[in-house]
């Protein structure tokens, strides 16, 4: 009985493969070496691309947080000018009672004075002098100072807010607003040729990232702290426009009974003027 083929330690030998499987095996690795070679370049790939979008990503950052800033100045410029800034005067649409019927008032004390027949002069005139020492506030007209004077469209109520919450700085501002005094005094010391603000914006980009997390969330709270008190400042704004307004109706009411009021004694006194003349 044949015994296996063994070597020197005593373990068995496997047996030589058929040509067609050793070729088999050695086309297979072949297509092995292939596909790693493949799955490297491709690996390196992926590695170039991931810093290429590292450095977009930090660039990105850099320009959002100029672009708060530059949104920061602008919006506290706007509210610095918005503050001192006067109310606007009321449009003639919104008191059309009054100078239309200024216009019916004025009208009537000329024709007072006007009488075909001599005789009825003196009366006349004496009549029109009565009704005018009777009534001095009618002979205003509704666009005269002493109209004017009145407030009119809310311009009495006062306001009982203060200015607009400030909206905050951005991560990168606060860095250069702890950094900006080291920074000068380095540019100073240096005399390179480098100005404080690049001084600081390549310290930014070598911050480390705890060091950069630690100034991003000193920001997003900055942020929200804003945001609740600008959406309290907003409800509190609103509540007050809607007071305004309905001071502003009650004033315009009020105004129009009064014209209605004066135009009701105008119509009396010319009926009684009439009535008088006739019995003359």
């Amino acid at each position: 009985m044949d015994k296996p083929n063994t070597d020197e330690d005593g373990s068995s030998i496997p047996p030589p493969l058929p040509p067609s499987v050793e070729e088999a095996y050695r086309r297979k690795c072949i297509q092995l070496k292939q596909r790693t070679k493949e799955v490297e370049s491709e690996n390196e790939a992926a590695i170039a691309r991931l810093e290429r979008m590292k450095r977009q990503v930090a660039k990105m950052r850099l320009e959002r947080a100029f672009l708060l800033e530059q949104l920061a100045k602008r919006t506290s410029t706007n509210v610095e000018d918005s503050d001192g800034s006067p109310s606007p005067p009321p449009t003639p649409k919104e008191k059309p009672l009054r100078l239309k019927r200024g216009h019916r008032k004025a009208s009537i004390l000329p024709n007072l004075d006007a009488t075909p027949s001599v005789g009825g002069a003196v009366g006349t005139n004496a009549a029109g002098s009565t009704f005018i020492s009777q009534h001095p506030h009618n002979t205003q007209s509704p666009s005269s100072d002493a109209f004017s004077t009145q407030p009119t469209n809310g311009a009495g109520f006062h306001s009982r807010l203060g200015a607009p919450p400030k909206e905050p700085s951005s991560a990168y501002n606060m860095y250069c607003e702890a950094n900006r005094p080291s920074m000068a005094q380095k540019a100073e010391e240096a005399d390179d040729g480098r100005t404080v603000e690049d001084r600081l914006e390549s310290g930014w980009k070598d911050l480390d990232d705890s060091q950069r997390e630690d100034y991003e969330t000193q920001a997003d709270q900055a942020m929200a702290k804003y945001k609740k008190d600008k959406d309290e400042y907003d409800e509190a704004k609103e509540k007050e426009d809607q007071e305004r307004e309905a001071e502003k109706q009650q004033q315009e009411a009020a105004s129009a009974q009064d014209v209605e009021m004066g135009n009701y004694d105008t119509d009396q006194e010319t009926t009684q003027g009439g009535g008088e003349k006739g019995e003359e």
